[in-house]
């Protein structure tokens, strides 16, 4: 048997979990082949407790972020930091976008309904 046909299998072919780890990164908006087998060989290259850290993150994200019951900013609340706050009806409007009242912050940190109800604001 020649040198150059004998290699060991893990070099000719990565292990299966490694190429489903490249597969679910590849998955991420704008993630290519190549940026996924970098993410997954930095992943490879980390200490244990730094890539569980990364994954225990994903896991907490997907277990406790959700839209806020009132904006729809994302929170671990029922309700985010901004609209659990009690506001004066001066400072209240109503939002065409939501169908309903927004306090004025709420309303100048939100780029989502791209200023609906300034219509005539706008620049032709």
């Amino acid at each position: 048997m020649s040198k150059s046909s004998h290699t060991p299998l893990a070099a000719a072919q990565p292990a299966d979990s490694f190429e489903r780890l490249i597969r679910e990164f590849e998955r991420l908006p704008g993630v290519g082949r190549r940026s996924a087998e970098r993410m997954a060989y930095s992943i490879l290259g980390q200490k244990t407790e730094e890539a569980m850290a990364l994954a225990v993150a994903i896991r907490d994200v997907k277990k406790n972020l959700h839209p806020c019951s009132i904006c729809g900013d994302l929170t671990e609340k029922p309700r985010c930091v901004i609209c659990e706050n009690h506001f004066e009806t001066e400072d209240m409007a109503h939002c065409p976008a939501y169908q309903g009242a927004i306090c004025s912050l709420c309303c100048s940190l939100d780029a989502r309904c791209h200023d609906s109800c300034k219509v005539a604001a706008r620049l032709p």
